[in-house]
């Protein structure tokens, strides 16, 4: 590690009767030799009346400052090299005649260790950042100072600065943020200048942004399985309440209700259609009525068409029927009117899934036969049944 002596510090110049204050550079780098060399140079300004100068140089010990150096010169600033150190130092003028003037106050300096900045042979780390269009450089050496000026050199010669330079922890490297458009693709050199003027430099740092990384699609979903059409089997208890006529032919009596009943239905309801499912259902139901010795049975067959409405949540749908059958008549007597005949029926009714393949269903059919005494009923009727 090669460290030499430099004054960092701006000297702190004195007024006299005879010296005026000015600043001049604190050191010099000599690079004659094999080695870069630092000379520290203490400069003032005196006037046309003074003959040579007294230079008398202190270093701080303790409480108390020694003696290190007094000389002569008859230039108005003096080159030394010191070692690293706190020191003061006061110039007497002297008169043509030879005589020692007012000397001029001490004044402080301060000499640092000046460092020869490393660089590592390895590849700086370059960081492509998306989000906000910076970049990052990365290097890594040795002896790199918190003060250096730290830089990009193009193959002109112009410098890129850094908007930022973030020396390691140990003086190891340092990290370069650089703003993306102030810093295009292309071989750059790099340079490290500590203060006092030792620098270090590397050639061929290559800046390569990365191809943006093309748009996956994302994959699309497998479909699922959707079945076309949807089967149920119902079975229900299904009373009859007369509106007109005579439904089992045995005069008024029969236009009592009928609470013994049941029916059965099977449907295949098609779910392509929106807003409606369409479909057809098969049913079959029986009734039967009693009156002292008298007794009457019907049975009817019928297809109705069927439309569903699902209603919200997909679940719960509303059915409505509108359908054509044959009614037959059954039983100890069997009236001249009530033979086999054509009937109508529409309907309404609420299904309700109950699990994964059971539901149930509550509705009211309408049914009007076709016989020599017209008849016409309400049917309401609760069912549990599979949905398939």
């Amino acid at each position: 590690m090669a460290v030499k002596n430099v004054l960092f510090v701006s000297l702190i110049f004195f007024l006299s009767s005879v010296l005026e204050a000015q600043i001049f550079p604190g050191y010099f780098l000599h690079m004659d030799g094999a080695e870069p060399r630092f000379s520290q140079r203490l400069a003032w300004k005196g006037d046309g009346y003074t003959l040579r100068y007294e230079v008398v140089i202190e270093r701080e010990e303790g409480e108390g400052y020694r003696p290190v150096r007094r000389e002569f010169t008859n230039d108005s600033f003096l080159e030394v090299e010191l070692a690293p150190g706190m020191y003061r130092f006061r110039v007497i003028p002297y008169d043509y005649l030879n005589r020692p003037g007012v000397g001029s106050e001490w004044v402080d300096i301060e000499v640092r260790s000046a460092l020869q900045p490393e660089l590592d042979a390895e590849e700086p780390e370059f960081i492509s950042r998306e989000d906000n269009a910076l970049c990052e450089l990365a290097v890594s050496g040795r002896n790199i100072d918190t003060n250096a000026e730290i830089c990009l050199l193009r193959s002109d010669g112009e410098k890129i600065v850094p908007i930022n330079v973030i020396v390691f922890a140990g003086s190891s490297g340092a990290r370069l943020i650089y703003y993306k458009s102030a810093l295009p693709e292309g071989v750059y050199d790099i340079l490290v200048e500590n203060p006092g003027g030792l620098t270090a430099s590397r050639k061929g740092i290559v800046i390569a942004y990365p191809e943006p990384e093309p748009e996956i699609e994302p994959e699309p979903e497998p479909v699922k399985h959707q079945r076309l059409h949807s089967e149920y089997l119902l079975a229900a208890w299904m009373p009859l309440f007369p509106v007109y006529g005579e439904p089992f032919g045995l005069g008024q009596e029969s236009m009592d209700a009928a609470l013994t009943g049941a029916a059965f239905r099977f449907g295949i309801l098609s779910t392509t259609f929106n807003p409606l499912n369409a479909g057809l259902e098969l049913t079959c139901s029986w009734h039967a009525f009693g009156f002292d010795s008298k007794s009457q049975q019907t049975a009817a067959f019928g297809l109705n068409l069927v439309a569903e409405k699902k209603l919200s949540g997909q679940a719960a749908a509303l059915r409505f029927r509108l359908g054509a059958g044959i009614s037959m008549s059954m039983g100890e007597e069997k009236p001249d009117s009530m033979r086999d005949s054509f009937n109508t029926t529409m309907g309404v009714s609420f299904y309700l899934p109950v699990k994964k393949h059971f539901c149930t269903e509550i509705g009211i059919d309408y049914t009007h036969r076709f016989t020599d005494i017209p008849t016409g009923a309400l049917k309401p009727w609760l069912g549990l049944g599979l949905q398939f």
